[in-house]
């Protein structure tokens, strides 16, 4: 229902996001992509660890996948009434990678793993949090496996950042 009343879908995990926000992210966007909906990953360059820096190293090689990681201020332009910001690996909007790309949104989802405190967006869209789950990403991938079939070929990358982020949070 989040891909299909909205036409652009916004993801955005935390301030210096890790492998799991990163996972995560990427793992919606495949989601919003089979649902053929344009989509982007928001994050902010000069909060970037030396992690996932080398990820983003990587994404070089995936042209199609490259161009869907926006700043904060390209998604602010970007997005419009048909768009949703999905918050991934956290709840909290005062940890969002943007206050200003938080703030222009009124349609809301969130997927995260922490257990839910008191600061939390006004009525959002979706709630999908489990405090039992290892990771955002671990949901991601559950979320993604009832929405693809055996003709799906999930990309590479994306399988290997929703790993990765797994892995990350579980330790």
């Amino acid at each position: 229902k989040i891909f299909a009343d909205n036409k652009k879908v916004f993801i955005m995990g935390h301030r210096y996001p890790d492998m799991d926000a990163l996972g995560a992210a990427f793992g919606v966007a495949y989601m919003a992509m089979m649902s053929e909906r344009e989509c982007y990953i928001i994050l902010n360059p000069k909060e970037i660890t030396a992690d996932i820096e080398r990820v983003l190293e990587e994404l070089k090689k995936y042209p199609d996948l490259e161009r869907i990681v926006i700043s904060g201020e390209e998604a602010v332009t970007l997005s419009n009434e048909e768009s949703v910001l999905v918050m991934v690996d956290y709840h909290k909007p005062s940890m969002s990678i943007s206050q200003k790309v938080y703030d222009v949104f009124d349609k809301i989802a969130v997927i995260d793993h922490h257990r839910r405190g008191d600061e939390f967006p006004d009525k959002p869209l979706l709630t999908y949090i489990e405090s039992t789950a290892s990771s955002a990403s671990e949901l991601v991938a559950e979320l993604i496996q009832y929405r693809s079939t055996r003709k799906t070929q999930i990309p590479k990358f994306i399988t290997t950042s929703l790993l990765a982020g797994i892995y990350v949070d579980t330790k």
